[in-house]
């Protein structure tokens, strides 16, 4: 699996996300992640995680991979995001 962790949430951008895509493409890839919401530490800003786990789901469910996400202290969003995003019967770990 390959994708950004909410702590490096704040270097997620158009590059990165080019080169995630790039790799997702070898069949050993199977899945994107491990991504989601960390509020414990908060290495990366609430605001730019809730951003960065939206557009990795987005990105995942176009090119067709299940998602490994992290939550930690970050329930009620991480349910929200989800909700709002993916798919009801998309894999998810």
């Amino acid at each position: 699996a390959y994708g950004i962790h909410p702590h490096d949430a704040k270097l997620y951008n158009d590059d990165l996300e080019t080169r995630i895509i790039e790799a997702q493409k070898s069949p050993k890839v199977v899945a994107w992640g491990e991504m989601g919401l960390d509020y414990h530490y908060d290495f990366s800003p609430r605001e730019v995680q809730r951003k960065v786990f939206a557009r990795q789901i987005e990105k995942a469910v176009e090119l067709g991979k299940p998602m490994v996400v992290h939550t930690r202290e970050a329930d009620q969003d991480t349910l929200d995001i989800m909700k709002k995003h993916v798919p009801r019967d998309w894999r998810v770990h």
